[in-house]
Parts: structure tokens; sequence; C-alpha cells
């Protein structure tokens, strides 16, 4: 890897720029020769025709230059235009290719110094989303959307054949949820509530609506009466998303060995195996939510093998719990045990844009310099902290306003988390009514739905585009 510097004063690679170049490769369809007529360098020579010229820099990022609104991260002059015409040339203003690579492919996280949780997991707070106040825009899809412009007018200079290319048809919506804890009349959960009831550990809802939920829970307990269980949610989620024509990404912890991952559950249940035929039989995925401490590439194995023996159509898609994604060797671990796809990418202290991207994409591995393997699809909205927080439902539709906003642009991806204990009647008494909302919500602004599979399928469509 070159040696790292926090605001990537140094020119890129030939490897970061091919990455950046696939990207916008995979927006147009078009007959030019992109080794004679692309040029990325310090100056355009003299008497240069024909080039797509886009000047290189070898400063650190900056702040000072918008355009749109939108911050240029690495400008090479004080123009507030995106590109002018020179003869034959395009020439940009801008080193949009540095932009680009800088927040796609997460330069920032590999600093040894970057603020981080007690988990170790890279933090939004001191972030460059943070600072340029940009999480709620994906910044990425605008540079190269500025470039395909420039592209388009190019070709229409030179008489060259030229097409927009989307990945997907229409804004996208992947729902996703997280499935950790089944077992609401177990013991430990029923001691854990008369502790809160007790005042001895704190509340985590009203207490007099949390001793209706311990009665409740002990009552089922002791066989005083049959009752039903509050986390076991898959019909009725599955049935609010058929009204609206969607159908989600299920991730099964593997493991509930370790408490940090404050789990319960176990795959090789009769009733767990149960939901997840059930599942997999009205078109849902069934993916590994992963044991946060073991990511190992031997513990990631044998997490898929244990989920594909209790589940046989369960496929090699991932989150790693809490989102514990914060090293690059981590990635390696997923992509050296064979995973297609991950969903672990997430600032856990923000919903928004973490790599300033409404795409699916792969990541680049720095220290080898090379592109990964693995596909990733980013986690926009984790709808848990939403309710953990108790935001105002206000608050949660301006949220999804500005993802959908977003997102339409470019016909991108809204990736949302949801858990099975989320629709706790007790504690969330609201969460049916807020998904059946938001969901009516994401398809009046003409989303379609998209598993985990439908998603690789479009990207496998257009991978010969990629790299």
């Amino acid at each position: 890897m070159k040696e790292y510097n926090p605001r990537l004063n140094r020119p890129l690679t030939t490897a970061e720029i091919d990455y950046v170049v696939s990207h916008i490769k995979m927006m147009v369809e078009t007959t030019f020769d992109w080794d004679s007529a692309f040029l990325y360098s310090p100056e355009l020579p003299e008497n240069a025709t024909g080039k797509l010229f886009v000047p290189s820099s070898a400063e650190g990022w900056t702040s000072g230059l918008s355009i749109n609104d939108i911050p240029v991260l690495f400008p090479c002059s004080p123009s507030g235009e995106i590109y002018h015409v020179l003869g034959s040339n395009i020439v940009f203003n801008h080193d949009y290719i540095k932009s680009i690579f800088y927040l796609l492919s997460a330069y920032q996280e590999i600093d040894p110094n970057a603020q981080r949780d007690k988990y170790n997991r890279f933090t939004f707070k001191g972030s460059i989303q943070e600072q340029l106040n940009i999480i709620h825009t994906p910044v990425v899809n605008y540079y190269i959307e500025w470039m395909v412009k420039g592209i388009e007018q190019w070709c229409s200079l030179n008489r060259v054949m030229f097409k927009r290319v989307t990945v997907f048809k229409s804004p996208v919506l992947h729902i996703t949820h997280n499935v950790r804890k089944v077992n609401y009349f177990s013991k430990e959960n029923i001691i854990q509530s008369w502790l809160q009831v007790l005042g001895i550990k704190p509340l985590d809802m009203p207490r007099k609506v949390k001793l209706k939920a311990a009665v409740y829970a002990t009552k089922h307990a002791m066989k005083l009466d049959i009752i039903d269980n509050p986390w076991w949610t898959f019909e009725a989620l599955m049935n609010i998303e058929q009204q609206f024509g969607f159908s989600s990404s299920w991730f099964f912890l593997t493991s509930s060995n370790d408490s940090n991952d404050m789990g319960d559950i176990d795959i090789n249940d009769d009733d767990i195996r149960h939901i997840m035929l059930k599942l997999g039989s009205k078109g849902n995925d069934i993916g590994a939510l992963l044991p946060k401490m073991s990511v190992s590439h031997e513990s990631i194995s044998h997490a898929i093998s244990s989920l594909q023996n209790s589940y046989s159509e369960s496929l090699p898609y991932s989150r790693i719990n809490l989102h514990g994604l914060e090293t690059p060797e981590k990635l390696h671990n997923l992509e050296s045990a064979n995973i297609m796809v991950d969903c672990s990418v997430h600032f856990t202290d923000c919903n928004g844009f973490r790599n300033s991207y409404c795409l699916p994409f792969y990541p680049f591995d720095h220290e080898n310099q090379k592109v990964m393997g693995i596909l990733e699809i980013p986690l926009t909205t984790n709808a848990s902290n939403f309710l953990k927080d108790k935001v105002d439902d206000d608050i949660i539709f301006e949220h999804a306003e500005k993802v959908l906003e977003e997102i339409r642009k470019f016909n991108g991806v809204w990736s949302m988390q949801w858990s099975n204990a989320d629709f706790d009647s007790y504690k969330f008494p609201n969460s049916f009514k807020l998904y059946g909302d938001i969901l009516r919500y994401a398809s009046q602004y003409q989303t379609t739905s998209a598993t985990t599979t439908d998603v690789v399928r479009r990207i496998i469509s257009i991978s010969e585009k990629l790299f």
C-alpha cells in the first residue's frame, strides 16, 4: 500500500484510477477507445484534440469549492463549472476521479488515527461526511453524473455513439431484517424484565408497561396461559410487505454463544427451520448474521455451513452483527470464505450514505491495490436505531424523504434494516403501523422491491463493464 496520508495528497495509482473509471464506464454505452480518448494527467497537452481530459491533483482534499451545493474535494481551478469545451476536447475543471476514489474506496477509514467507538467501529462523528454535512447526499453519484454529462457532450462533438445506462430501471427498496432474539419467554428475559420493574436495572420502557410485559411473559413461562410470542413477527411482517409488492432479505444470527451479540437464537431449532422455509417459499432471501467477535475465515465458513444445514436454500450473503466491519481484514476473510454479498457497511451512529454512494459496489483493497470480489450493499437506514432512540415519526419520514429524493435521481438503492424484535407490542407499540406507513411512502415514490438476490442478478448482468 502507498504510504497513508489522511488527505490523500498524492497522485492516484493506476489501480486506483482504474477502480474509479470502471464505475463511470458502468453508466455509459459508447464505442470510443478509452485508452486513446481519456486523459487523466496534470495538464492537457498543447494541440490536443479529441480528448476527455480530467486534471489530476497531487494536493490533499479541501472543502473550499462547491458546484450546485456539491463539494469538490480536489479542485484544480477556481471555476464553478463542471467542465468546458475546448475545440474537440471536453476539459473537466476539477479532479473528480480522485474525489470519487476518496469517498467510494473509504480511504478515510484506513487512517490509524481515525475516530472509533468502543467496538473499534469507524464513526460518523469525525468523518468527512460529518465535516462536509453530506451524509444524506450520495456525492459520488453526482460526480459520476457530471462525468457522464461531459462524456455525452464529447461524443456529440466527435460524432461517437453514446447511450446512458442505469444499474436499475427505477429506484430500489432493499429491505433487510436481522434475527437475533426470538425467545421472549426465556428465563433470562423474564429475569431482566423483573429486575427493571424493581428498579435494579435501567428501564427500557415505562414501568407500568414493563410490569405488564413481565407479567405476560411470566404467565406463559408458568403455563398459566398460552400466549403469542411478541418477537415472533415473521408472518405479520411478510403480510405487510406483500401488501405493497415487497420482498425482503433475512439475516439469522448463526451463533448465540457470545453475550456481545445479544442473541438467543438457535438456528437448528425446528421452529426456526420452519420459518426460514416459509420465508424462502414466499420469495425472501435467507443469509447469515455473523457473530461480531468471531469473523475469521474459519468461523465464517463454519457459520455459512451451519446455516445451510438448517436451511439448504440459504445463500452466501452476510451481515456482521452490530455492523462490526471495523477492519479491512474482515472483508478479506469474508471474501476468502466465498461470501458473495455483504450488507454490513453502515455508520452505527448515523443513518445515511456511508461511502457517499447509493448503489452496490465492490470494495477496494488499499493494501494490495486491487478490487475485492465481494459485493457490498451499503445500509442506508437502520430503522432499529430510530425506535431505540424514540425518534418522532415526523423525523423518520423526513429522513425517508431525503433518501428517496436522492436515490430517485440515480435509480439508486435504499437499503433498510429492521429486526423481528422491533415489533414487540410492549416496547414499540407503534412499530407495525410505522413499518406499513414507510412501505406505503416508498411505494408512492415508485420504488421497486429487490431482494439481495435481485441486486446480485442485476450487477452480474452488467459485471463485464465493471472489472
